[in-house]
């Protein structure tokens, strides 16, 4: 089968665990005998191949484009979610963002779809897309929901999430394919012994909705305990990845390591204790 998986445009200027899922994927789905081809952003070209995968609810315009250019070729479409709740994405607007993204917060009135619409329509814009592109990317629930249902699946790392896709998206809920897929990252146990019971891990990109300072200001709470950040920077939220770096600077018991491949990322969780997250979402 000939699989075409699709991901955000500036996938490779700022990779995150979206990125890091897709090439998981591919190199599951290779192994199994399949041939891939990855596409970034709006390049995607579903002719020729038997089935589409794309990625990502909370940021529809991408994949909805990859949805029509799919549907108009005869190409069935299938939607990894990756959804995150509104409420969780609500406190992050109001009490967690930072600089430019709070102004933009502000101006959707900590609605996330309205917020999601602002962003999607300033980079749809400034990749000269045009006019009609960027005002169509503002409409991030209708995006959404032409999402799912038009693909033919879409795809949940649990059911947990479906319920709450289900409850979060009531116009569509009763028409909305869904099929747990476990998470790539999960397909293939850490193993080992935990060779440092002390050492925390605490992944994720760098940036405000990740909410690594609190991680950080918790941590001179715990001596004893060592804190290690993996994860790339957000070049877009520059003025947070300073704020960082002082904090780290001072705090003894945490480094920064910066991002790692998948495999160095599975080894570091294997000799670690905790995995420890206070991502807003």
């Amino acid at each position: 089968m000939r699989v075409l998986l699709h991901i955000r445009g500036n996938a490779e200027a700022k990779p995150g665990g979206d990125f890091m899922l897709i090439k998981t994927f591919a190199g599951l789905l290779r192994a199994r005998g399949h041939e891939i081809t990855l596409a970034s952003g709006e390049s995607v070209q579903p002719h020729g191949h038997d089935v589409l995968l794309t990625i990502n609810l909370d940021s529809p315009s991408e994949p909805f484009l990859a949805l029509e250019r799919a549907r108009a070729v005869g190409v069935p479409a299938c939607l990894y979610a990756l959804h995150h709740p509104f409420a969780g994405f609500t406190d992050y607007l109001r009490h967690g963002s930072t600089g430019a993204r709070h102004v933009a917060a502000l101006l959707a009135r900590y609605d996330p779809q309205r917020y999601l619409g602002l962003l999607a329509a300033a980079r749809t814009l400034l990749a000269g897309s045009g006019l009609r592109r960027s005002w169509s990317a503002v409409s991030t629930r209708q995006l959404q929901e032409g999402l799912l249902i038009g693909c033919a699946e879409v795809l949940v790392s649990s059911q947990l999430e479906g319920e709450c896709i289900r409850a979060e998206f009531p116009n569509v809920a009763d028409r909305v394919r869904l099929t747990v897929v476990p998470h790539a990252f999960a397909t293939k146990p850490v193993g080992g012994p935990c060779r440092n019971p002390r050492q925390v891990v605490c992944p994720g990109r760098i940036e405000s909705r990740k909410n690594q300072m609190t991680l950080l200001r918790v941590a001179p709470r715990f001596p004893d305990r060592q804190f290690t950040f993996v994860g790339s920077l957000n070049p877009a939220e520059q003025a947070y990845g300073r704020k960082f770096s002082a904090l780290i600077a001072k705090t003894p018991n945490a480094q920064y390591i910066g991002g790692l491949d998948l495999g160095g990322f599975r080894r570091l969780l294997a000799g670690a204790g905790v995995a420890a997250s206070a991502s807003w979402f």
